[in-house]
């Protein structure tokens, strides 16, 4: 997979997290945190030749600390298994 293929996989991710998480947003500042968090990665990957994705998955890793807060919830969970992938396509293509 090329680095731009790869790229455009992790914005599908995100954009599928964000879909899951927005309903939730007025029912804690989490989910706001959330959402701005991951518009500052998808900013990141904009130009996918200066994109760091060491970065981003030091930053995902920020995510799963706040997420583990809400663990056990459906949508969490969920967006906990796009996190995965996204960490699976950085690793690994």
């Amino acid at each position: 997979m090329s680095r731009i293929e790869k790229i455009q996989k992790i914005l599908e991710e995100i954009e599928i997290i964000e879909r899951i998480i927005r309903p939730y947003e007025s029912y804690t500042p989490d989910v706001s945190w959330g959402l701005r968090f991951l518009a500052t990665i998808k900013d990141d990957l904009r130009d996918p030749e200066a994109a760091d994705l060491k970065w981003v998955l030091e930053r995902l890793r920020e995510a799963e600390n706040v997420a583990d807060l809400y663990r056990g919830y459906e949508p969490t969970d969920e967006a906990m298994r796009h996190i995965a992938e996204i960490k699976r396509i950085i690793r690994n293509g």
